[in-house]
């Protein structure tokens, strides 16, 4: 008897839980102008974020990253900011890691945010490294805090931003599956 009533709470529980938002709620269904004002407008209806003049944006694609990111450290003044979720010991890895070190023995501050699930070998390998050259270096989170589910809860970003002003961003991992 005990289970059947354990059965029908948690049915109850179940059906009182909210369903997540449909994912068609946050499709744009109009087509949207390749640029001028209506793809600003589109832009910030889209993500609430206005376009400003002065800005440029490239597209790297494959292996050409490595170089763009390399370069892009190499140039820093003041400040390089990192977050990945891929960023796994290789040979990309080791070129990054080579400027990153000579700029920060310069002077130039770096904080790196990486995330574990994604980076296996990354504290073994790469964290000491960068934490011994200078930079501030973090885990974005423990696999799980004992929070049922919180393993999921993961870190996506792939972000170079360097002295608060340049950036690069897109759909890679510091590995060499990238090259």
């Amino acid at each position: 008897m005990w289970k059947l009533a354990a059965f029908f709470a948690l049915a109850l529980l179940a059906a009182g839980c909210p369903y997540p938002n449909h994912p068609d709620d946050l499709q744009v269904r109009d087509p949207v102008p390749s640029g001028g004002d209506g793809f600003s407008l589109a832009l910030y209806q889209s993500v609430g974020v206005a376009m400003r003049p002065g800005h440029e944006v490239e597209l790297v694609e494959n292996g050409r990253i490595f170089d763009v990111l390399e370069e892009e450290i190499l140039r820093a003044e003041s400040s390089i900011h990192i977050v990945s979720f891929i960023w796994r010991p290789s040979y990309p890895s080791t070129r990054l890691i080579r400027a990153i070190l000579k700029r920060t023995q310069e002077g130039v501050a770096c904080r790196v945010i990486y995330e574990p699930f994604g980076s296996p070998g990354f504290d073994d390998k790469i964290r000491r490294t960068l934490a011994e050259g200078g930079c501030d270096v973090r885990r974005f989170r423990n696999y799980s805090n004992g929070t049922p589910g919180r393993l999921f809860y993961r870190n996506h970003r792939k972000i170079l931003i360097v002295d608060g002003r340049r950036g690069v961003t897109g759909g890679f991992g510091i590995w060499w599956s990238w090259l």
